[in-house]
């Protein structure tokens, strides 16, 4: 939070999206997505297609103004992209439920790797810094090069998520069993103490 005053939601305005009051946003859009599922799964997907080209067409279409000389588009610029743009949001809610709509049976591969889902996010960034150098975009084989690159920083953070999960997990075990026995302990000297003063 800014305690300069300029803004009570970030230290940069909006933060791009990255605070506690977006989070709680999207969380809560999560939750009526979830509460309201059959609603939302009568939904046509041609409908929800259509409605997520045009909003990603405004959103490029927006930042091709943003290359003018009006100063007002060209001061939204890094915005467009921002978590906390209201047409990025729909975006990432049609996209939720379409996926949500589909029937994928149980699948031992997907949950493996969807459990380093949020390493990548966490570490994501470190390795665009690495690597970003090794990217041409003005090549013709930028898209290749793109996909090839989020693929290497999933795979990266796939295998940092099975050191981390082989380092921790015994220690977890260990902390939570000596957290469990203390809480045991305490408990039946809650008991006793109980008992005995009533006796007495």
């Amino acid at each position: 939070f800014n305690l300069g005053g300029i803004s009570p939601i970030g230290l940069n305005y909006g933060s791009y999206g990255y605070t506690v009051v977006n989070f709680f946003l999207l969380y809560s859009i999560g939750a009526i997505i979830k509460k309201y599922k059959s609603y939302f799964s009568e939904i046509k997907d041609i409908y929800l297609i259509i409605l997520y080209c045009v909003s990603l067409g405004f959103v490029y279409f927006t930042k091709l103004l943003t290359f003018s000389d009006v100063a007002f588009l060209k001061s939204i610029d890094g915005h467009i992209f921002a978590y906390n743009n209201p047409i990025i949001i729909l975006n990432s809610i049609i996209v939720f439920i379409i996926f949500m709509k589909l029937k994928i049976r149980n699948s031992l591969i997907i949950n493996t790797l969807s459990k380093s889902a949020l390493t990548c996010y966490l570490t994501h960034a470190f390795f665009l810094k690495v690597f970003i150098s090794y990217i041409d975009l003005k090549n013709s084989f930028a898209i290749f090069q793109v996909c090839s690159l989020a693929l290497l920083i999933y795979s990266l953070s796939f295998f940092l998520h099975i050191i981390f999960v082989k380092i921790f997990n015994p220690i977890d075990k260990t902390l939570i069993g000596f957290c469990k026995k203390k809480l045991s302990i305490c408990f039946f000297i809650f008991l006793y103490g109980r008992i005995t003063s009533s006796v007495l």
